[in-house]
């Protein structure tokens, strides 16, 4: 089951990424797929390689930076599945937190 979802998550988010990357081409830079090579498509590839790649990691590292996530949180949240797991099923013990 979970690499099923792996899966279909991974295919999805290469499906809407390509057909995002179309659509942005087809908007601001007139993709036609008949004549590929015109100067203003270049550019788009160019922009959408360079500058769109950019703006996803900025707004990536600003989202991880607001978004504390250290030792001691990382071992919080272990400890506190561990006890929701030995909740749901007597014979699980919760983790020992170090």
């Amino acid at each position: 089951m979970a690499f099923a979802t792996m899966g279909f998550a991974l295919k999805s988010g290469l499906g809407l990424g390509s057909s995002a990357f179309l659509w942005i081409m087809v908007t601001f830079f007139h993709y036609d797929a008949g004549s590929p090579d015109t100067a203003q498509v270049l550019e788009g590839f160019r922009t959408c390689s360079g500058l769109v790649v950019g703006v996803l990691f900025t707004i990536c590292t600003l989202l991880l930076s607001i978004y504390k996530l250290n030792k001691r949180t990382t071992l919080e949240m272990a400890h506190e599945l561990s006890a929701r797991c030995a909740r749901a099923d007597g014979s699980i013990t919760p983790m020992q937190s170090a």
